[in-house]
């Protein structure tokens, strides 16, 4: 073909894709001979090659969490399919398989091994509840161990008793102090355990994991809005929850996992805010040095006012499945 292009004139010619074909060739002047019929069609000419793009070598591929990041830039913002912003366990379990972090031969991810604790280890796949106050001292951590001591009640035997982690914080406290004595009897009380509780500082970071943080003031829940803006629809008081419990729909709750079911229920909460205003009647004060009496209706209204929530959040799919399957 070069040295037809040769004869027939100075430079090369453009590609005929007649001639490739063995449909005939086209000269600059006109059809050849033998080629009479094919070549009176007009000649397709390709003036620009487009190759293919070259495959990456395997160790090069693009990393699913790198894409992800990507897509999170471009569309910055909270989804209800995926509250906190936090990146998927499905996503994080590609990139690990696409880098060979398993263990696996071939980078294949492995069967997870029994789970752990999520109460003590929280994992990717584990509801986070926080309660928050503010030295973390009395309401909040009160709030925390019932919540801890009905979730092992109520999931016992249960796999879904490692998807729960449940924290508190406070908003002004001193890192690593036990409970208050008279709060720690008031727990003692009413079931719970306040052995080994250290007090912490409420961070942006605990407050953008949890899916549904719950505060014992008014001020509390602006306070932790002002730390995480994003977390509006899954931050309430706990007296403001209870109430909206009662006000919102819950149909389908139960079956929802127990690892999403507070994301499903804040949304629910958040929904049945409408035409509801927050008073004073959504606050718990403060017992911190006063009386044992105080601390035990301080602590009456936590169990009261928690209980109800704990039965949506902590109650097994697993009893709810036998209604579903006809008899």
């Amino acid at each position: 073909m070069e040295q037809q292009h040769r004869a027939d004139g100075d430079g090369p010619q453009p590609l005929d894709v007649g001639a490739e074909r063995g449909l005939g060739a086209r000269g600059r002047d006109g059809p050849r001979r033998g080629h009479d019929v094919v070549d009176l069609l007009p000649p397709v000419r390709c003036r620009h090659v487009l190759p293919f793009p070259a495959l990456p070598p395997p160790g090069r591929r693009p990393d699913p969490l790198r894409r992800y990041g990507a897509a999170r830039r471009r569309a910055p913002g909270r989804g209800p399919g995926h509250p906190g912003g936090r990146i998927p366990v499905a996503v994080r379990q590609r990139a690990a398989t696409h880098r060979g972090e398993s263990g696996s031969p071939g980078g294949v991810t492995a069967p997870a091994a029994a789970a752990t604790t999520c109460l003590s280890a929280p994992s990717v796949g584990c509801v986070r509840l926080l309660f928050v106050c503010t030295g973390n001292l009395c309401r909040s951590p009160l709030a925390e161990r019932l919540a801890t001591a009905w979730a092992a009640e109520a999931l016992a035997g249960s796999p879904e008793a490692a998807e729960v982690s449940v924290a508190s914080a406070g908003l002004d406290a001193v890192e690593g102090r036990d409970m208050d004595p008279e709060a720690a009897a008031a727990l003692t009380a009413l079931g719970g355990d306040p052995a080994g509780f250290r007090s912490r500082v409420l961070t942006a970071e605990l407050a953008a994991e949890a899916d549904l943080v719950l505060t014992m003031t008014r001020d509390q829940r602006r306070s932790v809005l002002e730390v995480n803006p994003r977390g509006l629809r899954r931050t309430f008081t706990l007296l403001e929850a209870t109430d909206l419990l009662n006000r919102a729909d819950l149909g389908g709750v139960f079956l929802s996992p127990v690892r999403t079911r507070a994301v499903d229920l804040a949304l629910r909460l958040d929904a049945a805010r409408a035409g509801r205003a927050s008073g004073s009647g959504d606050d718990i004060a403060d017992p911190i040095g006063r009386r044992p009496e105080v601390h035990a209706a301080t602590a009456r209204t936590i169990e009261v006012a928690l209980r109800p929530l704990a039965d949506v959040l902590f109650t097994s799919v697993r009893t709810h499945l036998p209604a579903l399957v006809p008899a």
